[in-house]
């Protein structure tokens, strides 16, 4: 049987679909959408996203700087306790 990439069958997704892709929440995923960061239309009563935003907002992600840290990750100093 030959390897298919799941994606290239769903060239919608809904909002559900976008929250497991990012792992994100209902209301990131909202906002994404109300923004116009991921492509999206009305479908009847149905919202759509388009699979080509999502993975250019992936890409976008991937493409960010990686934060630095210097110490210990950020945390806050135990002294004087």
């Amino acid at each position: 049987m030959n390897n298919l990439d799941w994606t290239s069958f769903f060239p919608l997704l809904t909002r559900k679909q976008v929250q497991v892709f990012f792992r994100i929440g209902h209301t990131k995923a909202d906002q994404l959408i109300q923004s116009g960061e991921l492509e999206s239309f009305k479908d009847g009563a149905s919202r759509r996203v388009t699979r080509e935003s999502c993975f250019a907002r992936l890409e976008r992600l991937k493409a960010m700087p990686k934060p630095t840290t210097k110490g210990r990750s950020g945390a806050k100093s135990r002294k004087g306790r």
